[in-house]
């Protein structure tokens, strides 16, 4: 018995009765149904996928984060791949670090269809898009957009040069004359 509804202790008692029950060694997923017997969805199901997961890819929630960046910023899967590369605020949001294994492009694919399958991707963004709502923050998808500083060559302005426009707009103004 737990105080509070989480998806830890769901995900405990999943893995718990599975290993008992030999759930685990079977080839096909079961399908969990609450105590009146409908099936169940969103944090029982998630907390499930979470024991499932491949544990030779990258943790749940951060492939959690790195799909939720997908559908906000509409990245394909090789383009959220690059951009977990390039982007330090990106993987500082999906909690990875270059000295480590970023997902590449076929593990992001294999997580949005296994969230697909269980028809929880729209379902997910949603919950996540209502909670930074309630939260007071504003989300709408965007787009990324590169603001790479680079060296540029110093002005090719010289002093004469700018004391010469300076006479033809003092000219231009005393004689009414536009430009």
């Amino acid at each position: 018995m737990h105080d509070t509804d989480d998806a830890d202790h769901a995900a405990h008692l999943v893995k718990r009765t599975a290993l008992a029950e030999g759930i685990a060694a079977k080839p096909t997923r079961p399908v969990l149904h609450g105590d009146n017997g409908s099936t169940l969805k969103a944090t029982t199901v998630l907390a499930m996928l979470h024991w499932l997961q491949d544990k030779r890819s990258c943790p749940f929630a951060t492939m959690l984060r790195v799909h939720l960046m997908q559908n906000w910023f509409a990245l394909s899967d090789p383009a959220v791949e690059e951009a977990l590369y390039e982007i330090a605020s990106l993987r500082n949001f999906a909690v990875l670090d270059l000295r480590e294994a970023i997902p590449d492009e076929t593990t992001i694919l294999n997580f949005r269809h296994l969230l697909e399958e269980y028809d929880l991707a729209e379902d997910t963004l949603k919950q996540v898009n209502a909670h930074l709502t309630r939260k007071g923050l504003l989300l709408e998808r965007g787009s990324i957009v590169d603001a790479t500083i680079i060296a540029a060559p110093s002005s090719t302005k010289t002093p004469r040069a700018s004391a010469i426009r300076r006479c033809i707009r003092r000219r231009r103004a005393t004689s009414g004359t536009s430009a």
